[in-house]
């Protein structure tokens, strides 16, 4: 592990290690605190050097309703020409939005999936509580058609408009 200063950006920088990584993680003092800012994830290779698998870094970080969010986002990673680059410039930032007309809210039903230990028993027909009706023979019961899911909106924040970007074949639209 090391510790480091960045007068270039303004970054505390700390160094973990582990057997077969190296990772970096950056942090900038907006406001007197320290907001996380950036970090590269390297791997070593067999002959002991390092391979950089991936950077981000947030620029102009400046505080948002009671937070602090960044201006610019950059993320890149290696490939076989120089480097993979992606830099995301936040146009408006709202803090915690609406969702729209989102009826799901969070609760600790695990939507029916049980653990291990936490799982009953498989039933075997015969427990011996004497009143039981008798399993269903096959064919007997007619077969239920699940209902159609309803189809939901999307909230006009998760929607992309391409509109703005260059003509040009290796953006995505």
């Amino acid at each position: 592990m090391a510790q480091s200063w960045d007068p270039r950006h303004g970054h505390e920088v700390l160094r973990l290690r582990a057997p077969g990584y190296e990772q970096e993680l950056r942090f900038a003092f907006v406001d007197g605190v320290w907001w996380p800012a950036g970090g590269t994830l390297w791997q070593r290779r067999s002959d002991g050097e390092l391979a950089r698998m991936w950077s981000l870094l947030h620029e102009e970080l400046h505080p948002v309703d009671g937070t602090v969010l960044p201006r610019r986002t950059r993320l890149a990673g290696p490939s076989s020409r120089r480097q993979d680059l992606v830099i995301i410039t936040y146009g408006a930032q709202t803090v915690d939005p609406a969702l729209g007309d989102s009826s799901a809210t969070a609760s600790d039903d695990d939507a029916g999936w049980e653990d291990e230990d936490t799982a009953s028993p498989p039933s075997d027909g015969d427990g011996g509580d004497g009143d039981a009706s008798p399993p269903p023979v096959p064919g007997d019961t007619p077969a239920a058609t699940p209902p159609a899911p309803a189809e939901a909106a999307i909230p006009p924040q998760f929607t992309l408009d391409g509109a703005g970007l260059a003509p040009r074949g290796e953006l995505c639209r």
